[in-house]
């Protein structure tokens, strides 16, 4: 979706929400969070969320467990 089309429908109407403190977050520890950001399609609904800065990578792998299959 980041690249501007919708992977559910095909469509070119993706909107940005920027995370912010009153969007949605992962917990880091303590205070710290992490923000995501939503991209929307507009045309069906579909939603991908993403971490919006890429150095709480590693405090998420840390923090968190990974997903066993």
């Amino acid at each position: 979706m980041k690249t501007g089309t919708c992977p559910k429908c095909g469509g070119k109407a993706i909107h940005r929400v920027d995370g912010n403190r009153f969007g949605p977050d992962i917990t880091l520890g303590g205070m710290s969070k992490a923000f995501l950001n939503a991209y929307v399609c507009v045309a069906c609904g579909y939603v991908e969320l993403y971490v919006e800065d890429p150095a709480d990578l590693p405090k998420i792998a840390a923090r968190w467990p990974r997903a066993e299959r």
